[in-house]
């Protein structure tokens, strides 16, 4: 499980719709939408706008005692 540089420039983590997420966090696309993404899985397209561009926004978030707290099912469309 890696853990992304908040130090990479702003252009070095955008990512495109179909490629591979190499960092589990929260991750918002250019519709301003929100997903919670984990390693291995692939960056979606928008249901409405299709492909996009993906932005690390944190890291994925910890509940008490519950493991990883997902995002409302992790998706805010």
């Amino acid at each position: 499980m890696g853990k992304m540089n908040s130090r990479l420039p702003q252009d070095a983590r955008r990512f495109k719709t179909g490629t591979s997420v190499l960092y589990d966090g929260i991750y918002t696309d250019g519709w301003g939408g929100e997903l919670l993404l984990l390693r291995g899985e692939s960056f979606p397209r928008h249901p409405e706008m299709g492909a996009t561009t993906w932005t690390y926004a944190s890291a994925k978030m910890r509940s008490r005692g519950r493991g990883t707290a997902s995002l409302s099912d992790s998706l805010f469309y």
